[in-house]
């Protein structure tokens, strides 16, 4: 279960959020483009030490991947088709041990 995976890393804000959900009878599209997101966090936090992409950004909302160069440049080109700066919308930074045992996890970008 996702819960279980976010409490082991300490993320007890989003095992909250998970479980709340889970009370709903109806999720929303927020709800579940919410859980997508999580779903791509813990993905990418199995790569501990190696690159993740944050698309998004921290006002609107972003989703964080594994980073590899053909996924970086097709959403680099949706970014220039959608008129957004791709140095604004897509950053790459590796996951380490230290952020996942903040209570308010934080990105370290490297660019």
């Amino acid at each position: 279960m996702a819960s279980e995976e976010f409490r082991k890393r300490g993320l007890n804000q989003i095992v909250q959020w998970i479980e709340g959900i889970r009370e709903k009878p109806t999720p929303r599209k927020p709800d579940q483009d919410g859980l997508d997101a999580c779903i791509c966090l813990l993905v990418a936090r199995s790569l501990e030490g190696k690159e993740c992409l944050m698309v998004g950004d921290l006002e609107t909302g972003y989703i964080v991947v594994p980073d590899s160069a053909g996924p970086r440049a097709e959403l680099d080109a949706r970014c220039c088709k959608t008129g957004r700066s791709p140095a604004q919308w897509l950053r790459v930074f590796r996951e380490t041990d230290s952020d996942a045992s903040s209570a308010t996890h934080s990105l370290h970008p490297n660019q």
